[in-house]
């Protein structure tokens, strides 16, 4: 049954039984009283009186009775939709394994965790992919990269080479290292999204962190005649 048909039948029963509470009470004060304060000869209250006496006593007080029906009514119809954000929050990038649980009643909220649930299970699988490629990628990059630096490192020994070709390939044998730096760190970034490594935190030295960098931007600005400068850049003392 769906959550608006529960929460309309739920509504509809309490404001029946509240029409029914009313309709007695008014015949009650409207028509047996009556009938019996004319039987025994008593004078008979205004009728504005009688209805005042009914709105006092028995209107605002069935008032109240829906407002707080209402409100138990929201609440018992949110209740789920609350325990399924809890759930929903315990969720992030280490367990996307887990899923919502479902009411099984075929409602809207049933629905919604239905869709979410294979929302994570297609959000799992690309994790798994992504993963997978990255391992397999810093996997193939190895070797080529183990042949350059061994290529490089014998051109730089070779007699024939000039000092300004060392320089040359000192360079590019820096960027290889570099670069096989970064493929292991791609590796070890997987591995440990996967769980198969527990990373350990150290420091880092920011001054050749900068230093790095600024190498980096002047080799990539040099192409397009941009000047990249270091104003500063002091000794970190760990």
């Amino acid at each position: 049954m769906k959550i608006r048909t529960r929460v309309s039948l739920w509504y509809a029963a309490i404001l029946a039984a509240s029409l029914v509470l009313m309709a007695g009470v008014l015949y009650n004060e409207l028509v047996v009283e009556s009938r019996l304060v004319a039987a025994a000869g008593k004078p008979k209250e205004p009728i504005e009186q009688e209805i005042i006496e009914v709105v006092l006593f028995y209107g605002i007080p069935t008032a109240m009775a829906l407002l707080v029906g209402g409100w138990w009514l929201m609440r018992r119809a949110l209740t789920p939709l609350d325990r399924l954000t809890q759930a929903a929050e315990r969720i992030h990038a280490s367990n996307l394994h887990e899923r919502l649980p479902r009411s099984e009643n075929g409602d809207e909220l049933d629905r919604l965790t239905e869709v979410f649930n294979a929302m994570m299970a297609r959000l799992q699988d690309s994790f798994s992919h992504i993963r997978e490629f990255t391992l397999h990628a810093s996997h193939e990059l190895k070797t080529p990269l183990a042949i350059l630096h061994v290529e490089l490192e014998t051109l730089m020994n070779d007699a024939a080479t000039t000092q300004a070709q060392r320089e040359s390939l000192a360079s590019h044998l820096d960027e290889i290292q570099r670069l096989s730096r970064i493929v292991q760190g791609l590796a070890l970034l997987a591995k440990a999204d996967a769980g198969q490594v527990t990373l350990a935190q150290e420091p880092v030295r920011l001054d050749e962190l900068v230093q790095d960098s600024f190498a980096d931007a002047q080799i990539l600005a040099h192409p397009r005649k941009i000047r990249v400068d270091l104003t500063a850049c002091d000794e970190v003392v760990p």
